[in-house]
């Protein structure tokens, strides 16, 4: 709201909840067509692509602006309604929203995510929050409860063991999503003939995107899991989740903070902020690691592809290329101060100079 205040544009905000579906809502639907029609509005615009929303618009021939931080977007039949020429839909991962251009939708753009530095520049650490928050290393994030051990409990030896080589190969492949190549319709069909001979609900089905965003969360799980206990053996590290985990004995379980008043606090009191970005965003820069450099905190990340359209590696983030090369370059950073600090420094400059909210209006 800022942002369009600053730019001259008076913005309504409509208040409904709860949707009963992002998809069908038809009393949602019927109220927002009212509400769109009752004033002279150029445009609806939401964070992240709501379908029901899609159709009112859509139905009164209003554009409707959306920019999601979301990756995968999670909606089972968004080829439903994102074809209407009334969307205009901006994703920040490239290939997400080239993987939809490619297949016909022209109402599609790629538009990296922002941040605020003012607004985190006034987050100034006290003693307080030092003593709180101080760490050598923290991770902001889920551990991923992911369905896939339920997923393959039905399937025969064949299936289970294909599936497990495709988690194999992803957890140890950095750069490139390789799931998604590797489900075909024939393992789908056998995987959803399982379940036909073994479930009692007969019309039980798995799609190839429920499942890939599955395996995609089991093999995060596996990697946050892997390198926070691998890095926790040896220095302080603070995980900040609503999972917590057994295996994660030795870090510091600190439980959720909040997004808005207690996370900035985390980056600029933590040597080292880590990035475990979900498996499924394939090339795009999360928000988390964008938050990290714009509170001048020090970003240690996975490699994704669109850092390097922005950044400059060990001069402004760092990323790791496996879990041991995570753990060495912790070692490196955490014992050279100057360096790091530098770092941080020369990535908060580029957040504050390249990814203001007002550049992406």
């Amino acid at each position: 709201r800022k942002v369009f205040k600053k730019n001259h544009v008076n913005v309504d905000t409509f208040y409904y909840y709860p949707l009963a579906s992002l998809e069908e809502d038809d009393i949602f639907v019927d109220k927002f067509e009212k509400k769109i029609s009752s004033g002279s509005y150029d445009y609806v615009f939401s964070v992240n692509y709501i379908p029901v929303v899609a159709i009112a618009c859509h139905n009164k021939n209003i554009p409707y602006v959306s920019w999601s931080y979301d990756n995968p977007l999670n909606i089972s039949h968004i080829e439903n309604t994102l074809y209407f020429p009334t969307n205009y839909v901006f994703l920040f991962d490239k290939s997400q929203a080239l993987g939809y251009i490619s297949q016909g939708f022209d109402h599609i753009w790629h538009l990296p995510l922002a941040v605020d530095t003012s607004y985190y520049d006034a987050f100034k650490p006290s003693k307080k929050e030092w003593s709180q928050y101080k760490s050598q290393i923290s991770f902001v994030g889920q551990i991923y409860n992911s369905t896939y051990p339920q997923i393959i409990v039905p399937l025969d030896e064949f299936e289970r063991k294909y599936l497990d080589s495709l988690i194999n190969v992803q957890t140890d492949l950095y750069g490139s999503f390789v799931i998604d190549n590797y489900l075909n319709d024939d393992i789908l069909e056998r995987v959803n003939s399982c379940y036909r001979e073994k479930l009692t609900d007969k019309n039980f089905q798995v799609t190839k995107k429920k499942l890939s965003y599955s395996m995609s969360t089991y093999v995060t799980f596996k990697e946050r899991v892997a390198i926070l206990t691998l890095l926790s053996k040896k220095f302080d590290v603070a995980l900040y989740s609503g999972d917590e985990h057994p295996l994660l004995t030795a870090a510091r379980q600190c439980g959720r903070v909040d997004y808005s008043t207690e996370m900035p606090y985390v980056f600029k009191c933590s040597d080292i902020n880590l990035n475990i970005t979900l498996k499924c965003l394939q090339t795009g820069i999360p928000l988390r690691a964008l938050d990290i450099m714009g509170c001048g905190g020090f970003l240690l990340s996975n490699y994704q592809e669109e850092f390097l359209d922005y950044f400059v590696p060990n001069e402004d983030f760092v990323y790791y290329e496996d879990f041991k090369d995570a753990y060495a370059k912790a070692d490196f950073y955490l014992k050279n101060d100057t360096l790091r600090q530098q770092i941080a420094r020369n990535g908060y400059e580029k957040i504050k100079n390249n990814f203001t909210y007002e550049e992406r209006f």
